[in-house]
């Protein structure tokens, strides 16, 4: 169960990289919508390589036109999402057993990549979560 904690906290925890077995993705997204933090749900289930998990999170993410499909642009796209409007932002990707198996690569940059987003944010007072689903979507 997700419930409100401290501010600053969503689902009780720091801006950051978190696992999560959570059952019910709307409640994350209440709670993100009550802070006024943008929330987003990237499904890498049907995912096999590096151009599908790009995908997934452009299109979640309404990356702009100019994206290229490529680690350098999508660290940018992290990096600056303020064409969102939001005063944070709160990741639930789900489907990581499937991106896992067929391009682990891809999904090694993609976490390493979202680390440094994370971190580099937080500097500049911009919060980020990002919430890993333990358990596949149902």
């Amino acid at each position: 169960t997700v419930s409100l904690k401290p501010p600053g906290t969503v689902a009780g925890l720091a801006p950051g990289i978190h696992s999560t077995d959570i059952d019910s993705p709307q409640s994350l997204a209440s709670e993100a919508a009550e802070r006024g933090l943008f929330f987003a749900r990237i499904d890498l289930t049907d995912c096999s390589d590096k151009a599908g998990l790009l995908q997934a999170f452009g299109s979640a993410l309404a990356f702009p036109s100019w994206f290229g499909e490529n680690w350098d642009a999508f660290a940018d796209c992290l990096a600056d999402l303020d064409w969102l409007g939001a005063a944070g932002h709160v990741l639930l990707i789900e489907g990581r057993t499937a991106i896992a198996r067929h391009a682990p690569e891809a999904l090694e940059t993609c976490e390493e990549i979202l680390a440094e987003t994370v971190i580099e944010r937080g500097e500049h007072g911009l919060p980020m979560w990002v919430f890993w689903r333990t358990t596949d979507a149902p």
